[in-house]
C-alpha cells in the first residue's frame, strides 16, 4: 500500500532591516512607529480588498490592488510580500490564470506571516 505523504511548502519571509533602522534614523522612533503603523494598516485593508477582488473582481482591479500593496510593503522593508503582490498585479495583467493561482497560494502563505516578522524585526530594535 502506498503511503501519501503531505506537502507543506515553507516560504522564506524577508524584512528589510537596514530600511527600518534608515527610517528610525530619519524620522526618530516615535514618528518611524507611527509611519508603520499607518502603512500596516493600509497593508491590512489592502489584503482585506485583494481577497474580495479575488472572490468578485477583475483583472484589473486585482492589478491596481497588487501594486498599491506591493509599493505599501515595500516602503516598509517586507521584502518578499512586495515581491509576491507585484508579481500577482503582473500575472493578473497578462491574464495568465495558472500563473496567478500559483502566486495567489505563495501571497496567501506570505502575507500575514510577513506583518508578523516586521513586529518581530522591530522589537528586536533595529
Amino acid at each position: 500500500m502506498s503511503v501519501v505523504a503531505p506537502f507543506q511548502h515553507v516560504d522564506m519571509i524577508l524584512v528589510d532591516r537596514n530600511l527600518l533602522a534608515a527610517l528610525c534614523r530619519k524620522n526618530g522612533l516615535r514618528r518611524a512607529e507611527a509611519l508603520i503603523a499607518e502603512t500596516v494598516a493600509l497593508i491590512s485593508t489592502d489584503m482585506d480588498r485583494m481577497h474580495a477582488i479575488y472572490r468578485n473582481g477583475g483583472a484589473a482591479e486585482m492589478t491596481a490592488c497588487a501594486q498599491a500593496l506591493s509599493r505599501h510593503a515595500a516602503a516598509i522593508g517586507l521584502t518578499t510580500l512586495a515581491r509576491v503582490t507585484r508579481d500577482l498585479a503582473l500575472c493578473a495583467r497578462s491574464g495568465d490564470g495558472v500563473a496567478f493561482a500559483a502566486v495567489w497560494a505563495r501571497f496567501e502563505r506570505t502575507g500575514a506571516p510577513s506583518v508578523r516578522m516586521l513586529w518581530s524585526a522591530a522589537n528586536r530594535r533595529v
